[in-house]
């Protein structure tokens, strides 16, 4: 009988054997048929010349240990919580597979699996974005030699997602009408201003509002760019001012817990669906009043370019005395 080099029999099943980085491995073919076995010992060799590690089957991850080892390297808890409910949603589908078991049917299947559970289109692609991410850290550490993710479409979202509610300026006098003094003082804010509703508005602290340049400056946000000076119309400063004294200083946030002080509010969701009730309108998210920033009655429009204007007159103003300094 030929002898075939790095394939030799063991039982009824041929085993392969290669030597890399000057270590011998020793792997089974699964099968008893030596062409196998030699098509298995030729995609190895090619897989080392790629620069794929030599890894044992039973030393290879599966896809919930790579996910669990891509989402404990994510510093926000808020996303680290988002993706461990789209671990989740992976795991019923492929979480016990070996990361070279699984390929873009697999997340295909995945898709259509989801969205007959009544899943959005925009929920199953944070679900794939997650994946994704954890693949790719797969093919940089060399465990992979492509992402079985590369020829997987996501859906278009644009299709799917439902316009923004905007509110009319009678809708925000009833609205407004029906809120206690906190709430009002909130929606305001995101009327004028436009900022975020738990990590930007909720979070403000007095310090970051400067009643004398009419700024509020965002210094928590979602993204990088997030993190910036709005300006404050007369309206809204005014009603800033009152709420500070009445507050009396009780606590560095503008939106303090009252049972806590040293503490900010982290939702206003009940009163404001209470609040709409109680106006007569449909319920809608609080976020979507943000909407309203750049729809705005003319008068607040008005206010919110001259205070645009005031700022950059104030920073060229600024800009032309520090040249004055250096000269």
């Amino acid at each position: 009988m030929k002898r075939r080099p790095g394939v030799y029999k063991r039982g009824s099943i041929y085993w392969i054997t290669y030597t890399w980085r000057g270590r011998q491995y020793f792997e089974s073919s699964h099968s008893s048929d030596i062409l196998e076995a030699e098509a298995a010992l030729r995609k190895k060799k090619a897989d080392l010349d790629t620069g794929l590690k030599p890894v044992r089957v039973s030393g290879t991850l599966t896809v919930d240990e790579l996910l669990d080892s891509y989402i404990t390297q994510i510093e926000h808890p808020g996303t680290r919580k988002r993706y461990r409910l789209s671990q989740r949603a992976l795991s019923s589908i492929c979480g016990p597979c070996r990361i070279s078991d699984v390929d873009a049917f697999t997340f295909d299947r995945f898709k259509e699996f989801r969205i007959k559970e009544g899943v959005s289109p925009a929920g199953v692609n944070r679900d794939l974005a997650l994946a994704r991410a954890a693949f790719n850290l797969a093919v940089e550490r060399r465990m992979l030699v492509h992402s079985p993710l590369a020829g997987v479409e996501l859906f278009n979202e644009a299709k799917h997602r439902k316009p923004p509610r905007t509110i009319s300026f009678p809708e925000e006098q009833r609205i407004l009408m029906c809120c206690d003094v906190r709430l009002r003082l909130i929606v305001t804010v995101l009327l004028y201003t436009g900022m975020r509703v738990g990590i930007e508005a909720l979070r403000l602290k007095w310090p970051d509002i400067d009643f004398d340049e009419s700024i509020i400056t965002v210094v928590q946000s979602k993204t990088a760019a997030g993190l910036r000076p709005l300006p404050m119309a007369a309206f809204l400063a005014s009603e800033l001012k009152t709420w500070h004294a009445s507050t009396n200083g009780i606590s560095e946030y503008v939106f303090f817990n009252p049972q806590r002080p040293s503490a900010h509010i982290h939702s206003v969701k009940t009163a404001w669906h209470h609040a709409l009730k109680l106006a007569g309108i449909a319920r809608f998210p609080i976020y979507e009043s943000r909407v309203g920033c750049g729809n705005q009655p003319s008068e607040r429009r008005q206010a919110a370019r001259v205070s645009l204007r005031q700022l950059a007159e104030r920073r060229a103003k600024f800009r032309s005395a520090q040249t004055c300094l250096w000269r």
